[in-house]
């Protein structure tokens, strides 16, 4: 299987398979002029793909998002049974600031969860006093 089929197959949109298979070329490509091979890269031949990056004039978020796709491609070699690990899977950019959502549920539907938590579910009572301190 190759990594647009993985891709495919996780029920990923056609415009970001070949968004991301457009990008993980960029990446294959460094590795092939760096003479690194998929199973043998390192968290810190990652730190020197990051510094190429950054040596090119890529911005940070530019950077995050190939670092996402490159955690995928890490996950598709596991599935693939070629890596044990993914390199990636701790490295992030610092600066960078995440969308978080918020505002999901109204102060009412809030309510009505905490509620009816310890009702539907056989829960101790230490986990309703949490959720009722993330609620109130």
């Amino acid at each position: 299987m190759t990594f647009t089929e993985y891709l495919e197959q996780k029920n990923f949109s056609a415009a970001t398979v070949s968004s991301y298979s457009k990008y993980i070329s960029h990446f294959t490509g460094w590795m092939q002029r760096e003479d690194i091979m998929n199973s043998d890269i390192t968290y810190t031949e990652l730190l020197d793909f990051v510094r190429h990056l950054q040596g090119a004039g890529k911005s940070k978020r530019t950077i995050t998002h190939l670092l996402g796709i490159v955690r995928h491609y890490f996950t598709y070699l596991i599935a693939e049974g070629k890596r044990m690990d993914n390199p990636a899977a701790g490295l992030f950019i610092k600066g960078m600031v995440r969308k978080v959502s918020n505002n999901l549920l109204s102060p009412e539907e809030l309510q009505e969860l905490y509620r009816q938590y310890s009702i539907q579910l056989n829960v101790d009572e230490s986990k309703k006093i949490m959720l009722g301190l993330l609620v109130y």
